[in-house]
């Protein structure tokens, strides 16, 4: 029969002991590296959010790293430690391939020369997600008859029996293509895939000019 001594002790550790929880997977939201804080979705779109601590470890693709080399968008495995602390953050998370995810928002700039041969890829997004395209300045020639002939993204006048107009910006993924038709560019995105971005014209070579352009993409739901 255990002594009284014995069960204090015994009532003592289990109180001292955190309870083990399980870990979680999802999609960065947020991150203040800075704060040392984040919050991820998890699956069915729950949010989950930490602190760390210098003790926190955190791995991208299998090298050690701190919290500010991590972004919105990165997929992670977070292991609890203590009450709102992680004590461990992986990306990828365990069984899954590394990919680098189209940022939340970002500018950038693609040459009239990208085609659907050669694109400009933007990063990996997955279904359901939402794409938004807004122009800053697109001002660009294909060559051949229009070299010199300068147009914005929604490139020349389409052609009746022809379906993407020549030079107009496209994004596509996968067999997917969508183009502007206006002045934002925005879809659901059909399935995970490259985001794939470039101007209409099977031949490049003598396109001149660039796409600068601000995409903005929803974060995704894990599933």
């Amino acid at each position: 029969m255990k002594t009284i001594r014995q069960l204090a002790l015994l009532l003592a550790l289990s109180i001292a002991r955190p309870a083990v929880s399980q870990s979680v997977t999802g999609q960065i939201k947020e991150i203040d590296a800075a704060k040392g804080t984040f919050t991820i979705v998890g699956a069915k779109g729950t949010f989950h959010s930490w602190q760390t601590k210098p003790t926190t470890e955190v791995s991208l693709n299998g090298n050690r790293v701190t919290l500010k080399e991590l972004t919105v968008g990165t997929a992670v495995q977070v292991s609890p430690g203590q009450a709102g602390f992680a004590a461990r953050i992986i990306s990828p998370p365990p069984g899954k391939q590394a990919k680098k995810m189209a940022p939340a928002q970002s500018t950038v700039k693609v040459p009239a020369k990208a085609n659907k041969a050669a694109p400009f890829v933007a990063g990996h997004v997955t279904a359901g997600q939402t794409v938004t395209i807004t122009p800053k300045k697109v001002w660009w020639t294909g060559g051949g008859s229009k070299k010199g002939k300068y147009v914005d993204w929604s490139g020349y006048e389409p052609h009746p029996e022809k379906g993407i107009p020549w030079m107009a910006f496209v994004a596509a993924v996968g067999k997917s293509e969508f183009w502007a038709k206006g002045g934002t560019l925005s879809f659901t995105v059909p399935a995970d895939g490259e985001l794939l971005l470039y101007a209409q014209d099977a031949d490049a070579r003598g396109n001149e000019g660039t796409a600068e352009v601000v995409v903005e993409t929803s974060i995704a739901v894990p599933r």
